[in-house]
């Protein structure tokens, strides 16, 4: 899936058009296949404000995550507020590729909504997590009859 989340109409309408645009310039059969992949993987949802985008983003919970502001004050808003991604791309200097192939942890990350519930591939993956409960008689009697 493509998603693109703006607070500005103007720039949803914008890049819609410029969508339109690049596949249309694109010879046969690509621009076929690309009209039928935006069609059914695309969209351009526009955002009340920054809360309504995060609101957006954490129910897409989309692998990849690309905040862009100038702002550094926005991109520490976005950082602290989404809770749903694989991975998390602020500004325009920190490009997916770099995060891919050189400075993310890795390459292994959710798909399909996943990441509202699990992480990126990590060493907790490999860790095993043992849980117990042991109780008195007066604790057990104290729950429950």
């Amino acid at each position: 899936p493509c998603w693109l989340v703006v607070t500005d109409a103007a720039v949803g309408a914008a890049v819609m058009t410029a969508m339109d645009d690049a596949i249309t310039a694109l010879p046969a059969p690509a621009a076929e296949v690309a009209a039928a992949a935006w069609r059914t993987h695309g969209a351009v949802y526009v955002a009340t404000d920054a809360a309504h985008a995060v609101a957006i983003v954490d129910e897409l919970a989309p692998e990849h995550v690309h905040v862009h502001s100038r702002d550094g004050d926005v991109l520490d808003y976005y950082q602290h507020k989404l809770t749903n991604y694989g991975s998390l791309f602020l500004g325009e200097n920190t490009t997916v590729t770099f995060g891919d192939k050189i400075t993310g942890p890795n390459h292994v990350l959710p798909t399909a909504k996943a990441a509202r519930y699990t992480s990126g591939l990590n060493v907790f993956k490999f860790t095993k997590t043992l849980t117990y409960q042991r109780m008195t008689a007066a604790a057990a009697a104290t729950l429950g009859p």
